[in-house]
């Protein structure tokens, strides 16, 4: 009789988790309405009706991404980095979508990886999609075949409804977008990326200026 050995290759990391800290999330949001009304233009970048800040760094965007420094730690050693690495954090922002807001598929540009913390988000705010990277899910009508049972091999998207508090760590090049606000809540998140450093890394694969 034979015997098959199905293996699932070249997988997408993300890693999920929660603040589990209420009163913080409280400050978060505070925080992100001072930001929209003291830069009430923003910038247009891929939000569709929604608001998104200019690039931060005072002390509360700082010191959020210490918050999440235990978490992008565990994510690189799930990814079996080297040690040592530093991680270089860019300049957070804020995203904040009034009913039927909605984001755009697009990736962070040639940032190694890119997290985002969701302020406040319910059910009905609108899911995050991250978009499968293998250009042949666009190409071949197999992928539009049913399935009994959607798996990580035979997948198009994956769909993620976040909560508050949610954050997510994630490949800076994955293609994602968020879906409708269908809440009368505004969605609110603050996002950011980063970089690894090891030592004699080729300067070639840093983003560093």
């Amino acid at each position: 009789m034979n015997t098959y050995k199905f293996i699932e290759t070249f997988s997408t990391p993300i890693q999920f988790g929660n603040l589990q800290d209420s009163d913080y999330v409280a400050k978060l949001h505070r925080y992100t309405l001072e930001v929209r009304d003291n830069d009430p233009e923003g910038r247009k970048k891929s939000n569709i009706l929604g608001y998104q800040s200019s690039f931060l760094n005072d002390e509360t965007a700082k010191q959020l991404m210490r918050k999440l420094h235990a978490a992008a730690e565990h994510f690189l050693l799930q990814l079996k980095f080297t040690t040592p690495f530093e991680i270089k954090y860019d300049s957070p922002w804020v995203n904040i979508n009034g009913s039927g807001h909605s984001n755009k598929a697009h990736r962070h540009g040639d940032s190694h990886f890119s997290a985002c913390v969701w302020v406040q988000a319910n059910e009905k705010s609108g899911a995050i999609t991250f978009i499968n990277p293998n250009p042949g899910h666009d190409m071949r009508r197999v992928w539009l075949s049913q399935f009994d049972k959607y798996i990580p091999a035979n997948s198009g998207a994956y769909n993620y409804v976040p909560r508050s508090g949610d954050f997510a760590i994630f490949p800076g090049d994955l293609y994602h977008e968020v879906g409708p606000n269908m809440s009368s809540q505004d969605r609110i998140s603050i996002a950011f990326n980063f970089d690894v450093k090891q030592p004699n890394m080729p300067l070639d694969v840093l983003n560093v200026s």
